[in-house]
């Protein structure tokens, strides 16, 4: 395995002569959205058919509760109330410290509609689509929207994941290191426990859970990778005698 692992999205809208795919299904073309997912994903026409009455159950839950799937109704409508072609969104990279952080995430606090073109403000990690913009754009690994954006079958209300804030509470820690935050592999340690009687959906996904179990370790190395990058000057002075 080489490379880091990094999630990647495009336009609201479709380029001219395209058509729609990932999360521009949620805007284009919606009277055929069941229709137009289904063509997406059978690519090969002898695989078994997919069931448009699960798939439809599965866009009517999102858009009851994913904050996500929301915001992109949200352009939808107003594409059609205004035919503004210069409407951009603004996905929160970071967002306040205020409330729990397990409350489940408002489409007001995970993102933002901005019509025209003036300066949105960029954060840190903050993603902005614009309605055609022609290039894909880098979501990072610590960013709140990486693994809803990615998995939203396994986070179905948006719900916040991984961040690189998260407090370190009630642990023996020497004194030493001044660790005060949670590592990503503790974090994602804690998140493929069986709790109980709790059914998880993460270990009831089957292949997706592979699939994420693989993308939760190439993060944790990439992370890992990248502080040994960033950060030549201070382990060269610490392991200089070793």
């Amino acid at each position: 395995m080489s490379g880091e692992n990094y999630h990647r999205i495009g336009s609201l809208l479709p380029n001219p002569g395209e058509k729609s795919k990932f999360s521009q299904l949620y805007i284009y073309d919606t009277e055929n959205e069941v229709a137009n997912k289904i063509s997406i994903v059978r690519m090969d026409k002898n695989s078994n058919p997919l069931h448009t009455k699960i798939v439809f159950d599965i866009k009517e839950m999102l858009d009851s509760h994913n904050p996500y799937v929301q915001t992109y109704r949200m352009v939808q409508y107003r594409l059609k109330e205004s035919n503004a072609c210069n409407l951009k969104v603004k996905i929160m990279g970071k967002r306040g410290k205020k409330g729990r952080r397990y409350n489940l995430p408002t489409t007001s606090k995970v993102a933002a509609l901005v019509m025209g073109n003036f300066d949105v403000g960029n954060g840190e990690r903050d993603i902005i689509l614009e309605t055609q913009q022609g290039y894909l754009q880098r979501i990072f690994v610590v960013s709140y929207a990486y693994l809803p954006l990615h998995y939203p079958l396994l986070f179905p209300h948006g719900e916040d994941r991984y961040s690189d804030d998260i407090p370190l509470k009630e642990a023996t820690i020497d004194a030493s290191k001044k660790r005060e935050k949670v590592s990503m592999r503790e974090f994602f340690a804690h998140r493929i426990q069986q709790r109980g009687d709790k059914q998880v959906v993460l270990l009831y996904s089957k292949r997706l859970f592979q699939q994420f179990f693989v993308d939760a370790y190439s993060i944790i190395e990439s992370v890992r990778l990248n502080y040994v990058k960033t950060h030549q000057k201070q382990l060269g002075q610490k392991y200089i005698k070793v």
